[in-house]
């Protein structure tokens, strides 16, 4: 696979679902979004169940997932996540630029979830783009609502989604490559996982705090090494 291949594609959606927007997002009906996030809500579900059956222990999966989930709820991810996306759109609310309302709106959106930081980990240590595949759907359907009726501004976020998701890409390789095969399955195990809660969450089924089960990667990676 082409280095970054899964973000390339994943800001190359975004182009693509904005071009759309801008010309034919109107005759998208709310009917139709929505059986199209619900197609892609059931296909993040099956693709997170096969990304943790390569788990090789189970003992590790559910000792990250508990631990991970505890610190989480301890430090409050999820509202120091809230808190700074509030700020940010408040900070940038009085642009007089409507290129510049909808760019801050829609890369806070692009950006600010646990599928952009799982996805391109997920990339940097196995070169498999995909989750951030799943990911380039979600964000080309909400790069569509977004351009109808925000305008071309949604258009460059996709360039900061290409840095920020490209870097933990790139960090995740080096990372990767001083790791065991062992214990990039047992991460790519709680990464999968993960992933199943969000799509319980896309479906409507669940409202899982994710980000607070982020650091269960790091979890993973600790004790794998016992």
């Amino acid at each position: 696979m082409i280095p970054f291949s899964g973000s390339l594609i994943d800001a190359a959606s975004i182009i693509v679902g904005t071009l759309i927007g801008l010309t034919l997002g109107k005759i998208i009906t709310d009917r139709f979004r929505e059986i199209l996030y619900h197609a892609l809500g059931l296909s993040v579900f099956f693709i997170g169940i096969t990304i943790a059956l390569k788990g090789q222990n189970s003992i590790v999966l559910l000792g990250s997932m508990c631990l991970g989930g505890i610190s989480g709820e301890l430090i409050s991810i999820d509202q120091k996540i809230n808190r700074l996306e509030l700020k940010l759109s408040e900070r940038f609310s009085n642009f007089k630029s409507n290129i510049g309302n909808a760019f801050i709106t829609s890369t806070l959106v692009f950006c600010v979830g646990s599928m952009a930081i799982l996805g391109s980990i997920e990339e940097g240590l196995k070169n498999e783009p995909t989750i951030l595949l799943a990911k380039s759907f979600l964000d080309g359907i909400s790069a569509i609502i977004f351009a109808s009726s925000m305008g071309i501004g949604v258009l460059f976020s996709s360039v900061v989604v290409l840095l920020y998701q490209g870097s933990i890409t790139l960090f995740s390789s080096w990372f990767g490559s001083i790791l065991g095969e062992t214990v990039i399955n047992n991460i790519s195990a709680v990464g999968g996982v993960i992933i199943v809660a969000i799509s319980l969450n896309i479906l409507g089924i669940t409202r899982i705090r994710v980000p607070n089960l982020l650091p269960a990667i790091v979890y993973a990676f600790v004790l794998s090494l016992f």
